[in-house]
C-alpha cells in the first residue's frame, strides 16, 4: 500500500511538472486574469447591483476558464503522451493503467486548485477596491447617507464567507469534467475529440435537468422512452447538482450540508469513471 501512494504521488508530480510547462495553461489563465482586471470599468450601478454584478462577474470568469483549462489542458496531456510515445516510459514501468490515469487526473485536480487560488484571491482583491470605493460614496452621500449597521450589512455582502463554498462548489464540478475528459482521451485518437465532445457533455449536463422534467412530465412520451431517458441520466452529467453555486451568489448563506450533493454526485461519478476508463485503456494497444 505505501509502494502504491509512492508511485502515485511521484507520478502525480511528475504529471503536475509537465502541466505547469504546457503553454494552454497561461494562454487560458492569462486571459482570465486580465477579464478579471476589467471588473473595475463597470461602475454606472447602485451599491446592490454592484456587489451582485461583482460575484457573478468574477464567478463566471472563474467557471467558463476553468472549464476550458479543465478540458484543453487534460485533454492535451494524454494526447502528448501518446504523439510523443512518453506513455511506452511510463508504462513499461510498475505501473498499473488505472494508476496512470488516477495520477493524470489528481496532477489537473491540483493545477485547478492553484488556478482557482490565484483567480480567488485577485477576485477577494477586486472585492476591497470595490468595498472601499462603495463605503467612501455612502460616506460622501449627503442626501442618503448609511448609517453604521447599513454599512456593517454593506461589508456582510461584500465579504460573504459562503462564497468560498461556491468556488468549491465550482472545483467540484471541474474536476467532473477533467474525469470525462479523462475518459474520452483513453478512446479518442485526437485531443481536438476529446476536446468537442466533452465541451458537449458539458452543455448536456446544464441542460439535462429542464430536458428530463419536460420527458418526464409529457403524456405522449412512452414508457420505454422514460426508461432510457432515466438511463441517460445515470451516464450524462447533471450540473443541476452544483446549483448551490448560484444560490449563494444570490445572497444565500447556507451550511457545510449545502456541499454534500456536489461532493457526493462528483466521487460517485468519479468512481465508475476510472472503472471504465481503465477497462477501456487496459483494451488499447499502443503501437
Amino acid at each position: 500500500m505505501r509502494a502504491l501512494g509512492f508511485r502515485v504521488a511521484t507520478l502525480t508530480g511528475l504529471i503536475v511538472r509537465e502541466l505547469l510547462r504546457q503553454n494552454v495553461l497561461y494562454l487560458i489563465l492569462i486571459p482570465a486574469v486580465l477579464t478579471l482586471l476589467t471588473l473595475p470599468l463597470f461602475t454606472a450601478l447602485t451599491f446592490e447591483e454592484q456587489i451582485k454584478f461583482t460575484r457573478d462577474f468574477c464567478y463566471g470568469t472563474m467557471s467558463i476558464f476553468g472549464v476550458f483549462l479543465a478540458i484543453i489542458a487534460t485533454a492535451q496531456s494524454i494526447s502528448n503522451d501518446l504523439e510523443q510515445k512518453t506513455i511506452f516510459t511510463i508504462l513499461a514501468k510498475p505501473i498499473d493503467r488505472w494508476e496512470y490515469l488516477f495520477s493524470k487526473g489528481l496532477g489537473m485536480s491540483w493545477i485547478l486548485f492553484l488556478a482557482l487560488l490565484i483567480l480567488g484571491v485577485l477576485s477577494a482583491g477586486l472585492f476591497a477596491l470595490q468595498e472601499k470605493g462603495l463605503i467612501e460614496a455612502a460616506v460622501g452621500n449627503a442626501t442618503h447617507p448609511l448609517s453604521a449597521q447599513e454599512l456593517q450589512g454593506l461589508r456582510d455582502q461584500i465579504w460573504n464567507p459562503a462564497l468560498l463554498m461556491a468556488l468549491l462548489i465550482l472545483y467540484f464540478k471541474l474536476i467532473l469534467m477533467v474525469g470525462f475528459t479523462i475518459l474520452f482521451s483513453t478512446v479518442a485518437s485526437s485531443s481536438l475529440f476529446t476536446i468537442f465532445t466533452s465541451l458537449m457533455i458539458y452543455v448536456i449536463g446544464h441542460l439535462q435537468s429542464t430536458a428530463r422534467e419536460w420527458m418526464m412530465s409529457s403524456e405522449g412520451i412512452s414508457v420505454g422512452m422514460k426508461w432510457g431517458v432515466g438511463f441517460m441520466t445515470v451516464i450524462l452529467p447533471d450540473m443541476s447538482f452544483y446549483e448551490g453555486a448560484d444560490r449563494i451568489l444570490m445572497g444565500a448563506s447556507p451550511g457545510l450540508s449545502s456541499l454534500i450533493p456536489s461532493f457526493g454526485y462528483t466521487f460517485f461519478n468519479l468512481f465508475w469513471i476510472l472503472g471504465l476508463s481503465t477497462w477501456l485503456f487496459e483494451s488499447r494497444d499502443f503501437r
